[in-house]
């Protein structure tokens, strides 16, 4: 009876220390692809109604590629808040959802974007 008190106990610890690991912020790379005629975009990183990030990039002569964005956030689905401005273009408004579930990268294509 006792040793199955242990591996009890082995197997509820294990729970719990499952449970705080996942809810624990991860190493997140959100890699945004933006059109070569980008001059700013600002980003909202949402969960429900609450904002829980937000980044302002500037591109006075257009992007040099790729723009990487490192973060930590916790296992779970967000939406992404996106405003960008573009040369001799009125401001776009889009939205996109990700989900968070291990460490990487997240691609986010923007309209336009090579």
């Amino acid at each position: 009876m006792r040793s199955f008190a242990r591996v009890l106990l082995v197997f509820g610890l294990a729970a719990v220390g499952l449970f705080f690991f996942r809810g624990s912020p991860r190493e997140v790379t959100l890699v945004y692809r933006v059109p070569a005629s980008a001059r700013e975009l600002d980003v909202d990183i949402r969960r429900g109604d609450a904002t829980l990030r937000r980044t302002e990039f500037r591109f006075p002569g257009g992007p040099a590629g790729p723009v990487r964005h490192e973060v930590r956030l916790p296992d779970g689905e967000y939406t992404l808040g996106l405003r960008l401005l573009s040369e001799g273009a009125a401001p776009r408004v889009l939205s996109q959802a990700i989900a968070v579930s291990e460490e990487g990268t997240i691609v986010v294509s923007l309209p336009g974007a090579p």
